[in-house]
This record gives C-alpha cells, sequence and structure tokens, in this order.
C-alpha cells in the first residue's frame, strides 16, 4: 500500500475512532452525511479503482457475498 493511500485511509477513520470503554449511541453520534471528502459518486469511483480489479462479480456485475478478496 502507497503511504498516500495509507494517509488517505488514516485521515478517513480518525474521526470513526471511539476510545475503549466509551459508549456510543448511533441515534445521536452518527451523522449519515459524513462523507470524507468524498465529493460524489466520480471521487468514490476513482477511490475504489486499484483495489476494485480484485474483487470477482456475480453475473449481474455485483460482488458476491463472500470472497477471498486479492
Amino acid at each position: 500500500m502507497s503511504d498516500e493511500r495509507a494517509e488517505r485511509i488514516a485521515e478517513f477513520i480518525a474521526p470513526l475512532r471511539v476510545k475503549p470503554g466509551s459508549e456510543v449511541d448511533l441515534s445521536t453520534d452518527f451523522d449519515p452525511g459524513f462523507k470524507a471528502g468524498i465529493g460524489g459518486k466520480e471521487d468514490g469511483q476513482e477511490l475504489l479503482r486499484p483495489v476494485s480489479r480484485c474483487w470477482p462479480t456475480t453475473s449481474g456485475g455485483r460482488p458476491p457475498k463472500t470472497h477471498t478478496g486479492c
């Protein structure tokens, strides 16, 4: 994994981390509008492009329910 990619992942998950022992109430602590800097579908597709070749697809073009990955 490139340093840039690892850094992007770390930035993405930082606000989602919860300290051990703390409680989470999704009705108040979860923002369904949070996009982590991903502006739209095109940005998400670009972010996933390097790993998408690792995903097998079903005949409908969707990923299967389970797979072993790359």
